[in-house]
């Protein structure tokens, strides 16, 4: 049954139970089975609270919730961010009835909690696990194998001892494993990549006599087992890189058997990569944040493309248009910077006001500079005097954009994708980042995708067919296009600055005309991020004026980077001041 849009009244007659069940199946037929689930998860959750009795929508109220926020405490006995998951979905849904017309606006969650609680970590270290590894136990042969199965169950992604009991020779097959869980049915797979698995076939068909064996984990995974192999003598001769896994990869790695100079030819920031006059790897795209808007949001606000703002002024005047409020609460915000103001805001806007990363010597850090003050007081404006958004609106901006409740969001390029995939019902546009005074030296930070690197303690012939790799993949622009446009990063490629499948990508698109005006200041330690995360929770959260949590991310970023050998590259950048 089609449930019918109410007009400005009551949701008398229209059922949560019903229309959640419908929102269920809307998104099972566009293929969303994970959304499907946690859908299904709350729902159960929520009618087992009701016993199955179904209410109207203006039947839930803040009462409501608050009881069925104690029940599932105190009775079920569920932790704060099991509670949280359920009331943040029923939340979207209500949120989402209200757009449709079926709700008026309330905000019946108002007094149960729906934020996100950090979580202790409890994994083992690289320490222990490269210890473990390394136990002599040849005299102890039962202790041996629980070690190779313990060490094989971490390979498989923490595979269950069930789970390892039932594998069989034949769930081994052309590269990857193939099993199904006992516990819950669901099968898992480690996959080739459909874009590595491209550029291997074609380089093969070249070289016939060469195999190459293609070894895939998950993200997290990787970068644990990834020293750990090339610390032993099987280690692959060809790994993929991220810069910010820089200082644990780099004493691994051969050079590049690529002139320095042929390299700079071709590619964008490859003299930000050099290294006492050789290149171990460089990048093949560039991410960096832009502006994605609500186009359905857009237009209910009035607004055309010819107000796409290029300054910041004009993008908080737009924002105010995109805001509502429902009294004093805002129930659509005009933009949304919640956990993300670190990335996206205080490492990056600075370079429009002049001020770079870090200081002259390239390893003190500049982040309590008077532009970054300027920086943080804007955002700390526009929640608290523009009133565009708010700290309690919204925990995490992606998401918010993603669900229909904020209009405006500054995300990386990996966020198109994203949106392509997991929120396909939003009607998007993308805009390059405003700027203070419409010409800035620079105007944000980028971080590079990376090409392979090639493992130094790898057999010479297993190195010599690497480094060739490495060079087919570089001058092959099927493969530098495919991988770009699969992680949505503008190839750092000059020739390929204007190819005509970048440019049908709106998030690339928008940064062609000004791609050589964004910075990588290098591989940052991860504690830069994390102080300046921490500071600004500290001013939003915590009641910190901006001095003194600048200040003090300023001194714990120089501790923390004491032992680093960290070098900036932002004085190599021919238009950095």
């Amino acid at each position: 049954m089609r449930l019918v849009k109410l007009k400005n009244r009551p949701s008398k007659g229209v059922f949560v139970f019903e229309y959640m069940q419908e929102q269920i199946e809307r998104l099972r037929g566009q293929g969303k089975e994970r959304t499907v689930e946690t859908y299904q998860s709350a729902l159960n959750s929520f009618m087992k609270f009701r016993d199955g009795i179904d209410l109207c929508f203006d039947e839930m109220d803040a009462d409501l919730m608050e009881h069925y926020e104690t029940e599932m405490r105190s009775t079920h006995h569920l932790s704060r961010n099991t509670t949280s998951f359920y009331m943040r979905i029923l939340r979207c849904v209500y949120r989402k009835a209200v757009g449709e017309g079926l709700a008026l606006p309330a905000d019946p969650f108002e007094n149960v909690y729906t934020g996100v609680d950090k979580t202790s970590k409890r994994a083992a270290t690289l320490t222990d696990i490269k210890h473990i590894k390394q136990l002599d136990l040849s005299d102890h042969k039962s202790l041996e194998f629980a070690r190779d199965i313990f060490l094989f169950s971490f390979y498989m992604r923490g595979m269950s001892f069930i789970d390892l009991a039932y594998l069989r020779k034949k769930d081994l097959n052309s590269g990857f494993v193939s099993y199904s869980r006992r516990k819950t049915g669901k099968k898992l797979i480690i996959r080739w990549e459909k874009q590595m698995q491209e550029i291997i076939d074609r380089y093969t068909a070249i070289h016939p006599n060469v195999t190459i064996n293609l070894v895939d984990n998950p993200w997290d995974d990787y970068w644990t087992k990834l020293p750990l192999a090339l610390d032993g003598e099987n280690g692959p001769a060809l790994f993929n890189v991220h810069n910010s896994y820089h200082e644990n990869l780099i004493n691994y790695m051969a050079p590049l058997d690529i002139p320095v100079e042929d390299l700079e030819q071709d590619f964008n920031g490859v003299s930000a990569h050099v290294i006492d006059g050789k290149v171990y790897y460089i990048d093949y795209g560039m991410m960096t944040g832009s502006v994605y808007y609500n186009k359905d949001m857009w237009k209910e606000a009035g607004l055309t493309e010819d107000d796409i703002p290029k300054t910041w002024d004009e993008m908080i005047e737009v924002a105010k248009k995109l805001t509502i409020k429902d009294g004093d609460k805002i129930v659509q915000a005009g933009l949304n910077f919640n956990n993300d103001f670190h990335q996206n805001y205080l490492l990056g806007l600075n370079y429009q006001l002049g001020e770079n990363l870090f200081q002259e010597d390239g390893k003190t850090p500049n982040v309590n500079s008077d532009a970054m003050k300027k920086v943080m007081q804007m955002l700390v404006d526009m929640y608290d005097k523009d009133q565009i958004g708010s700290k309690d609106f919204g925990e995490n901006c992606a998401d918010s954009f993603g669900q229909g409740q904020s209009a405006m969001v500054i995300q990386w390029g990996h966020y198109y994708n994203t949106l392509k995939t997991t929120w396909s019902d939003i009607d998007f546009g993308v805009f390059e980042i405003p700027t203070f005074d419409g010409n800035p030296y620079a105007y944000n930070r980028y971080n590079g995708e990376s090409t392979f690197g090639v493992n130094k303690n790898a057999p010479k012939d297993q190195q010599a067919v690497a480094q060739d790799f490495v060079k087919f993949f570089l001058c092959d622009d099927e493969s530098q296009v495919a991988f770009n446009l699969a992680m949505s990063t503008f190839p750092a490629k000059k020739s390929l600055a204007d190819n005509e499948k970048i440019l049908e990508n709106p998030s690339l698109k928008v940064l062609a005309e000004h791609i050589d005006h964004y910075i990588w200041p290098g591989p940052m330690p991860s504690c830069v991020e994390d102080n300046m995360k921490k500071a600004g929770e500290d001013i939003f959260y915590n009641g910190v004026d901006i001095d003194t949590a600048l200040d003090k991310a300023q001194a714990d970023i120089i501790k923390d980077m004491k032992s680093s050998s960290f070098q900036s590259v932002e004085n190599l950048y021919e238009f950095a001041k």
